[in-house]
């Protein structure tokens, strides 16, 4: 879908309900959704109207050695 659609779908709310899930706070819902619309301007601004997919990933998880890594030991991540 180009940026363009996916800006209007954002904008009119298809999206709020499963934007809500991602984020589990629904006060923050509209902050979200400017944020998306945003890095769309972004990439339309670089890029033009082309297709594109939108994804979210989870941020790093420490499975072991947390905090070691501040000491400049070793730790093993995942996402």
């Amino acid at each position: 879908m180009k940026t363009t659609e996916i800006k209007e779908q954002v904008v009119s709310g298809k999206y709020d309900a499963l934007i809500e899930d991602l984020y589990a706070d629904p006060s923050l819902l509209d902050y979200q959704k400017q944020r998306y619309v945003a890095a769309l301007d972004k990439y339309q601004t670089l890029f033009g109207d082309d297709e594109v997919s939108i994804y979210s990933a989870a941020g790093r998880s420490e499975i072991s050695g947390n905090h070691t890594d501040h000491q400049h030991g070793c730790v093993l991540a995942g996402s």
